[in-house]
């Protein structure tokens, strides 16, 4: 099967390809969690308001609606938040045989282009593309560039 993660959905994609290197396929992370280099989970929170409310009136109207749906329950998205973005999963990486697509936002603050970087390196069949002009949530915008990167 092809199984694809965005964020939050990258780190679960991630280990269950690991978990699983017989069922998947193909791999598509998209701006993916699953690296982590000690960065404070408050500047998550800072970067994840300056992502949501950077698109215009409309769009940012709209991120605003699917950040109050994830807060109904704070609690529950602390420890998602935390267990993904604090999580490493390097590890896991090296257990991935899938033809792996990496595709990153350039202008990414939640999950830095770097992070991409160090998937590709340890993924042994993988290609990371990096969409200039485009930060975390591209996909939601622009879901055509996903497509134009489906090969």
């Amino acid at each position: 099967m092809s199984v694809v993660g965005h964020s939050i959905g990258g780190f679960f994609a991630i280990k269950f390809a690991a978990s699983f290197p017989e069922s998947v396929d193909r791999l598509f992370l998209i701006d993916s969690e699953g690296v982590y280099e000690k960065e404070k989970i408050e500047s998550l929170f800072i970067n994840f308001a300056r992502t949501h409310l950077k698109h215009g009136k409309a769009k940012a109207l709209n991120n605003i609606k699917s950040v109050y749906n994830l807060l109904k329950n704070p609690l529950f998205m602390i420890r998602l938040v935390r267990l993904a973005h604090l999580g490493d999963l390097t590890g896991d990486l090296f257990k991935i045989s899938a033809k792996t697509t990496i595709i990153w936002g350039r202008e990414d603050r939640l999950t830095p282009v770097w992070q991409g970087e160090i998937m590709n390196k340890f993924l042994r069949n993988s290609k990371l593309i990096v969409l200039a002009g485009m930060d975390h949530d591209w996909i939601l915008h622009k879901p055509q560039l996903f497509w134009e990167n489906y090969k």
